[in-house]
């Protein structure tokens, strides 16, 4: 210790290389050391009091010095160690959340801090969805410096309803019919026209499908393997690929084996350098060109949802395949179009119809029968042709 901190007084340090005093407090059997940001021994002793005070009365002597800068950090080495696949997206949003936040003890944050920064983005103009994310991040870095008793409190956040601009529940609904993916895959380059047809097949995700690899396909079987942890829930899954996959991937794996630097994706790019990173601007142009604007690339994950459906395939089957373990997400996905309400319109006339003519037929008594309800005989007649004796005979 001797070497790097030099004793100025009790509890009050000048560490190596730093301008300021430094102070020095045990609580629940820890040392907490902190730099005071001060080179006035009178204000260094303030700051030491105030601390000990602090432990005195049972709290932390960290509350009062976690900025937003620590929990920034908090949540992101939990996002690393956690291995998190959403760590990109994470970034993104503490990017807006650091340009409001940034400087504020944490323990200051109140909730008028939060409804402040609630009305800041909705003015710069972005989605509830969007703010939605951000304010999960805010969250997910309270809970944390909470956990580790870091601050004593942080305000409840509570999240916006996802609409969009015109006011209406912002739930995504789109799915292609065949018509209108045929057409796209038409007008799409051929190295991506694969892409498209196991995704329209087998509701695999864009990274799933973009990340793939040759060890995991096995031509021979036709399967395609992933493999765990390389999908957003972690599981593995096996999808059987259609001749029509089969031959696409077949040529691509023949078309590999001439090239002289081999890539390990299944989908190489335009250049046959790597995998493909981006195919936003082929997908726009392409909508544009068949008249599907609008559209994204999950809307063939809902697709295949509803085609598996729709084909009979049991729902426990086709969330295997899909890779859904919500079973609440699964049933949104199975998305009901126009024509579907208008099968289900169809089929139920026609059951009405079976339940009129039944009705009719009942009218009908066949020729004599024995009837029984509630273990009593009825007498039922029975018509004969005219004759001479004209009484009625008697069923028992």
């Amino acid at each position: 210790m001797a070497k790097y901190w030099k004793q100025i007084e009790k509890n009050i340090y000048r560490r190596k290389g730093s301008p300021y005093f430094w102070i020095q407090i045990f609580a629940n059997g820890k040392r907490h050391r902190e730099s005071t940001k001060t080179n006035k021994i009178t204000e260094a002793r303030r700051i030491l009091k105030q601390r000990e005070g602090l432990v005195a009365s049972g709290k932390n002597p960290a509350y009062s010095q976690l900025k937003f800068e620590g929990m920034e950090d908090l949540i992101t080495k939990d996002y690393k160690i956690n291995k998190r696949k959403s760590l990109d997206r994470l970034k993104n949003s503490l990017g807006h959340v650091k340009k409001y936040f940034d400087g504020m003890k944490a323990d200051k944050i109140s909730p008028a801090d939060i409804d402040n920064y609630v009305d800041k983005r909705l003015e710069e103009g972005a989605m509830n969805g969007t703010i939605n994310r951000e304010l999960c991040a805010i969250r997910r870095m309270g809970n944390l410096a909470l956990e580790k008793e870091l601050i004593q409190r942080f305000p409840k956040i509570k999240l916006l309803k996802e609409v969009d601009k015109e006011g209406k529940p912002n739930t995504r609904t789109g799915f292609f019919e065949h018509a209108e993916f045929l057409d796209l895959r038409n007008a799409l380059p051929d190295y991506l026209k694969p892409v498209v047809t196991l995704a329209y097949e087998s509701g695999m995700r864009r990274n799933e499908i973009l990340s793939l690899q040759w060890h995991q396909v096995d031509l021979k079987n036709s399967t395609i393997t992933l493999e765990l942890g390389m999908t957003k829930n972690d599981e593995g899954r096996v999808i059987y690929m259609s001749p029509e996959l089969k031959e696409m991937l077949t040529n691509l794996w023949e078309e590999r084996a001439q090239q002289e630097n081999k890539i390990p994706y299944v989908f190489p790019n335009r250049e046959g350098t790597g995998r493909i990173v981006n195919m936003r601007k082929s997908w726009y142009r392409c909508l544009e060109k068949v008249g599907l604007e609008g559209k994204l690339f999950h809307d063939f994950r809902r697709t295949a949802v509803r085609n598996m459906v729709r084909a009979g395939v049991p729902e426990s089957v086709a969330m295997r395949v899909s890779g859904h373990k919500d079973r609440s997400v699964f049933e949104r996905y199975n998305i009901v179009n126009e024509k579907d309400l208008k099968d289900a319109s169809k089929q139920l006339r026609k059951y009405l119809d079976r339940q009129h003519d039944d009705q009719e037929e009942d009218f009908f008594i066949p020729a004599a029968r024995r009837t029984h309800s509630n273990n009593r005989k009825f007498l039922i007649p029975v018509i004969k042709p005219p004759s001479d004796n004209k009484q009625e005979e008697e069923i028992p």
